[in-house]
């Protein structure tokens, strides 16, 4: 077994050629591998396209170097793996254990750049979004409870980013839309019911305070007497908050409703109901400046 070794960045590349079984000459470059990683090379590509045969020596070779790897806190990447190759890898249930590519290309791009973790602002979710640093895009989804959130595009070695929306799914093709300009703009899309109207609690409450909000419920499929009943009961605990608990002012509220339909009369007064959004901001007058909403961005450890 021969190999050669090269750089791309702050990835290490290793060519091999022949066969990896025992007493092969792949003592020498697993020893590389080690010095490498000890250089503080901490990730490493090996490129099997000219490796025609792994024994269970060879596998048990691949398992160490990814330990080691791991160990200090880098990544190991098998690519361009010949179909016998796959298919062992597959009986043996390694294809789960190591991060395996087609290209070389396709491995230094996801070695080779910084992942930054963008934290969820939904109230009461740990999880978070993981974007590659060289991707720009500005729009990420929750990992753990998928929400879709946009923020101001981060600017290099930022610690923290605003978010200008964020979108939480109920059913399959429906959500609920919050904007956080001024007025907040929380609009339900598809039907709204119990499960819905849970769903809208967690919205109101990652808004930061003093909560101004428009719920637009214009658009809609369905109104569900429970899902009116949940938003309503939320409304007044709002209401019923001292000054207090809301030290930067007092929240307010008003909801737009289907112009067709009488769901009007299902909510209590005191309660601002309205047929349009215009009319609904309109009603909530002069505003405080909205609190921004910031989550934390750092890179994945």
């Amino acid at each position: 077994m021969r190999f050669t070794e090269r750089a791309v960045g702050r990835v290490r590349i290793f060519d091999t050629v022949g066969k990896w079984t025992l007493h092969s000459g792949s003592e020498e470059l697993m020893a590389r591998v080690k010095s490498v990683v000890a250089e503080g090379h901490r990730h490493v590509v090996l490129n099997l396209s000219e490796c025609r045969y792994i024994d269970s020596s060879g596998l048990g070779d691949l398992v160490s170097a990814c330990s080691l790897v791991h160990k200090a806190a880098g990544k190991l990447a098998l690519c361009q793996l010949s179909p016998r190759l796959a298919d062992n890898f597959k009986s043996n249930r390694l294809d789960s254990f190591f991060l395996i590519t087609s290209t070389v290309e396709e491995a230094v791009a996801q070695l080779g750049s910084n992942v930054l973790e963008i934290a969820c602002p939904l109230a009461g979710c740990s999880g978070c979004a993981r974007i590659s640093e060289q991707v720009d895009q500005s729009t990420h989804t929750c990992l753990k409870c998928g929400c879709r959130y946009s923020v101001r595009l981060l600017e290099e070695g930022a610690t923290e980013a605003t978010v200008t929306s964020f979108r939480i799914p109920t059913y399959e093709g429906e959500w609920i839309e919050v904007s956080l300009r001024q007025p907040c703009t929380v609009e339900v899309v598809g039907r709204f019911d119990l499960f819905v109207s849970e769903s809208l609690e967690k919205a109101w409450q990652t808004v930061p305070v003093p909560r101004c909000v428009v719920f637009d419920l214009s658009g809609c499929t369905e109104l569900s007497a429970a899902g009116i009943q949940g938003l309503v009961s939320l409304l007044q605990t709002a209401r019923s908050r001292s000054s207090a608990e809301s030290p930067k002012g007092q929240d307010r509220a008003v909801i737009v409703l289907p112009k067709e339909g009488e769901a009007a009369h299902a909510f209590p007064p005191g309660i601002a109901v309205f047929k349009d959004r215009d009319s609904a901001w309109a009603s909530l007058g002069k505003m405080a400046v909205i609190t921004s909403l910031v989550v934390t961005v750092r890179q994945q450890q």
